[in-house]
């Protein structure tokens, strides 16, 4: 192997393990709406989310009582998070800049308005403690109560 590609791979490989998270943090879409209080967990931390702030693969997202996000990705799907809500973006996977081959996002409690975007109908997927629907229409509002 020469050396210059065997400097590469080994810079490669330290980056990898030096910064993982930035590898998984490539950000799918964004907030652009906030009201009051809602969290982002990412990588184990919580912090308070921000207009404008970056949504990543694994991202877990809730709201309190008087919290709501809208966060809109980059295919121009858009998902209104109601109060007292949690969703996590589980994987998202671009073709090109504005189409996605798979997005699934899991609504674990709350309230929800999802507006499809430029994907294939067949590329959305929506889970809930329940089950996961395909997505099929492009503009509903639905609730997922928790199983207690």
């Amino acid at each position: 192997m020469p050396a210059l590609i065997k400097i590469t791979y080994l810079t490669m490989l330290l980056s990898l393990v030096a910064f993982p998270g930035a590898v998984l943090a490539n950000p799918v879409g964004q907030v652009v709406s906030i009201s009051q209080n809602a969290f982002v967990e990412r990588n184990g931390q919580r912090r308070p989310l921000a207009q404008g702030a970056s949504v990543s693969i694994g991202d877990a997202i809730t709201t309190d009582a008087s919290g709501q996000v809208q966060l809109l990705f980059r295919d121009e799907t858009r998902i209104a998070i109601g109060v007292n809500s949690h969703l996590v973006v589980e994987s998202i996977l671009f073709d090109s800049a504005n189409t996605a081959s798979e997005f699934t996002v899991s609504a674990v409690e709350g309230a929800f308005r999802f507006l499809s975007g430029n994907s294939a109908k067949s590329a959305y997927s929506l889970r809930t403690p329940n089950g996961t629907m395909g997505i099929r229409g492009t503009e509903f509002d639905f609730t997922v109560v928790p199983l207690n």
